[in-house]
């Protein structure tokens, strides 16, 4: 069953490899998915949760949503870029963050469970699709 968040325009259909226990969603509005990457005006995370005691979520992918203007001028900024573009309707661009790496010491009960969670960015792209026409309740 897909994951679905009207006002972010994101539909998200969780892979197989995916256990529900072990996934946070948090939709991230305006102020915290500025926090997140300056300029993005919705998004939602997804989250490792950490079985281990002292070990914090971790992210496994964040999408993101940002106004064309503001997201091709973060690409003018120089640099690599926060993410990769995944998809954009209308004046909205999709953007995919992932971990360059896995947060948790190698052999722990996390590490292993990330290592087998973690996703390509094709395969965010498969399952990813923009909800309606995008961003419901854009505050720009």
């Amino acid at each position: 069953m897909p994951i679905v968040s009207r006002e972010a325009g994101v539909r998200f259909a969780p892979p197989i490899k995916w256990s529900r226990d072990r996934v946070v969603v948090t939709e991230l509005r305006a102020d915290s998915a500025a926090v997140e990457l300056a300029g993005a005006t919705h998004g939602v995370s997804f989250d490792y949760k950490a079985e281990q005691p002292g070990h914090r979520n971790e992210s496994l992918v964040r999408i993101l949503v940002f106004d064309r203007t503001r997201w091709a001028a973060h690409l003018a900024e120089g640099g690599p870029p926060a993410g990769e573009s995944i998809a954009s309707v209308g004046d909205w661009v999709y953007v995919a963050t992932l971990p360059s790496s896995n947060p948790y010491r190698a052999g722990t009960l996390d590490a292993d469970q990330f290592d087998d969670m973690h996703l390509s960015l094709e395969e965010v792209r498969e399952a990813f699709a923009v909800e309606g026409n995008g961003p419901s309740l854009a505050k720009r």
